[in-house]
Order: C-alpha cells, then structure tokens, then sequence
C-alpha cells in the first residue's frame, strides 16, 4: 500500500533563487524490490536498523553528496564516479523522523526552482552502496552516496509540494497544494489558522517594510525633483536676464545703426553743398579771374600793347588765359614786359592815350618800317607773341615760327 505524501519543509529561501529544503528519501517497508533500485537486487525489506546505517554512514563520508534531477542533469541515477563535476544541489544533513528517512538539502537556484517554484517534481530516488570502500574509508551496511529528484520512484515515498507560507519559522511546514482524503479535516483544525495568521504577519510585515522603502524612496524623488525645480527657476531666471539684456543691446544697436543712418544722410547732404558750394566757388573764381584778365587786357592796351596779342580773349576771358598762359601772373608778366619794352611795330589804329608821335621819335633809328604786306600779315596772325621782339629780325623770325607752326 503506498504511503500518504509527507509535507515538504522549506528551511531557507535565498535571494539568488536557492534555497534549504526538508523531504523525506525513504521509508520502512515490509517488502521492496530492490530490481527497480539504481543499485539492484533482490528482494528485501527496509527496516529501522537500515536507515540507522545510512544515518550513521553519512557523518564520515569524505565529500558531498550531491543531487541531481531526472531529464535535467541525467536520465537515470549515475555512478558514484561520475557525478565529479557541478551539481543542482547537495545532501547536507538526514535524520530518521518515525518510519522515515528525511534529508535537508541545499538547493541551487534551478533546482529549487524547479523542485519549490514550479513544483515539477513529487518524489525523489536515492543511491545507495553497501560496504563501500573508498581510499580513505571503509562502511559497514549501507552509505547514502547520492540522489535525484524524479517522479518514477523506486520506493514508495513521496511528498507534497508548498503552495503559500512563510519563512517565520526554522522550520515552517507549507500547505499543501493538494489536500487528499482525511486531511480536510486536518486543514481545518487550529493549526490552519495560525499558519494563515503567521503567514498574515509576514506579509503584512513585508509590505510595511516595502512601503517604508517606496516612502523613503518617494521622500528622496521629492527631494530630488525640489532640487530640479529650483535649478530650473534658477536657469529661467537667468535666461530671463540674458534675454533681457539681449533685448537691451538689440535696442541700443537699432539705435546706433538710426544715427549711423542719419549722419550717413547727413554726410551725403554735406557732399552734396560742399559740392555745389564748390561749384560756386569756381564759378565765383572763374568770373573774378575773368574779371582780372579783362582788367589785366584793358590796362596793357591802354599802355599801347598792341590788341591782337590778346585776340579772342572778348569771348571767355578766363578759358582764354587758360589757353594761353598758365596763370594769371604768367599774362601779367608778359604785360608788364611788354609795357617796360615797347615793339618797334608801328601801330595801326591806336587807342586813346597813346601819342604815335612820341612812339616813332622813341623808334630805334635801326627800325625798319613794315611794308603794307607786312601789316597784313601782322593784323593776320596777332596771336604771335612779339613779347620779346626788339628788333624788325627777331619780330620776323618770330613770325615766321608762328608761320611753321601753323
């Protein structure tokens, strides 16, 4: 008759996933089949004084004995010899509880997964060797060697798998996650609510503990987000300040490129009337130049300067001297030397104030006088300059410069 399942114990639960658990690994049988058993044989029993053996087999045991899970690590149990490598979790203490033979293991994180989070597993297969010699040690009757957690066992032992509890306890025995006949009753008792009552006060604890964390956490993010807020109004308000003076300085350039602008205008309207100004200032000079050259002109004839030296002059006074002499001082030059040595040129037509009768008795008597072809030629080309001549040669040789020139 097979056994009713124990209830599994969890000892310890780590955050990394691994955990300590407590499950039974045998029990006392009248009669087993040792065939089904990873080491064989024949039929036998399983009585107190065997699981006092393993019991006392297990303290001396040189190393670990490790665990391992059907379709995970391997298929079917393995030789002592070949679990050398890593392991899924190790046996670390048993104890015979009534009829049975418990276990306290130390779970990795898959194992303990598998075996307590998704409750992939309800039984487990031991190895055992009888009279085990090793090098350092020798057993009498039989040694736990190692395990696996499967659900095809060869005994008839199994457990419960936890559904809900709470680590409040060394040794907290979890509800089961199915209830089986006669233990309804069981589930009911006074010890069911004390378990749920226990259970109650952890979670309640742990989730006071969470709450002050997410305050504290909250109280710090507050914190954290006054801190951002016054770093903020701090920027806005010196990014207010910055615009401010940006604006400044945009209005102080508009300004500065509005008088800039104006005296520009202003400039421009300067050039313009220093330019006109300038224009009436040569106009100004031009007539007084001309005014100059008339009155220079008018007082050479009157000192008896032959007029045709000055011909053409009537016209524009001022462009005539600029064609003629290179400035007035130039013409007023010539006039006076004109005036201190008179030509030795009869002069036709003469104008008031000029006595030829005194001209031709201050006549050179070397003087010859000029035919009428001569006179001719001398009204012809008046703009010979005689100004030097003394002489009838050199007012010829003069002329006849002129003459070429033409």
């Amino acid at each position: 008759m097979e056994l009713a399942a124990a209830e599994l114990k969890i000892i310890e639960q780590r955050e990394d996933g691994s955990g300590v658990i407590e499950i039974p690994i045998m029990t006392e049988a009248a009669e087993v089949d040792f065939a089904k058993t990873a080491g064989g044989g024949k039929r036998g029993s399983i009585d107190a004084a065997m699981l006092s053996e393993i019991v006392a087999n297990f303290e001396p045991f040189p190393g670990p004995v490790p665990l391992g899970a059907a379709g995970v690590d391997a298929e079917g149990h393995l030789d002592f010899n070949e679990r050398g490598g890593p392991q899924l979790g190790f046996i670390e203490q048993v104890k015979v509880e009534g009829s049975q033979l418990w276990a306290r293991m130390d779970l990795g994180p898959t194992l303990f997964g598998l075996v307590v989070g998704q409750r992939a597993f309800r039984g487990f297969s031991v190895e055992l060797r009888r009279d085990l010699k090793l090098a350092t040690v020798e057993f009498q009757g039989w040694a736990l060697v190692g395990g696996m957690f499967t659900n095809r066992t060869a005994l008839d032992v199994n457990f419960r798998i936890a559904a809900e509890g709470t680590l409040d306890s060394a040794e907290t025995v979890f509800t089961s996650i199915r209830l089986e006949a006669g233990d309804k009753e069981k589930a009911m008792s006074q010890e069911a609510p004390t378990i749920a009552l226990a259970f109650h006060e952890a979670k309640v604890t742990e989730l006071t503990s969470k709450q002050d964390d997410t305050d504290r956490l909250l109280l710090a993010a507050r914190e954290e987000n006054d801190g951002l807020r016054s770093q903020v109004k701090e920027l806005s308000d010196e990014r207010q300040a910055i615009e401010a003076e940006k604006d400044g300085k945009s209005a102080a350039v508009i300004r500065l490129e509005s008088t800039v602008k104006n005296l520009t205008s202003a400039k421009d309207d300067l050039l313009g009337k220093v330019e006109e100004l300038s224009g009436k200032v040569e106009e100004a000079e031009k007539r007084n130049l001309g005014i100059e050259v008339r009155k220079t002109i008018e007082d050479a004839i009157g000192l008896g300067i032959p007029p045709a030296i000055f011909e053409g002059w009537e016209a524009d006074p001022a462009a005539w001297l600029t064609s003629k002499y290179a400035s007035l001082e130039a013409l007023q030059g010539q006039v006076a030397v004109l005036a201190g040595t008179p030509l030795k040129v009869p002069i036709v037509n003469p104008k008031s104030g000029h006595d030829p009768s005194t001209a031709a008795k201050e006549a050179d008597a070397k003087q010859v006088a000029l035919t009428a072809e001569e006179q001719k030629q001398v009204k012809r080309f008046g703009k010979v300059d005689f100004a030097a001549a003394t002489t009838e040669e050199e007012a010829r040789e003069a002329w006849l410069a002129s003459k070429d020139t033409k």
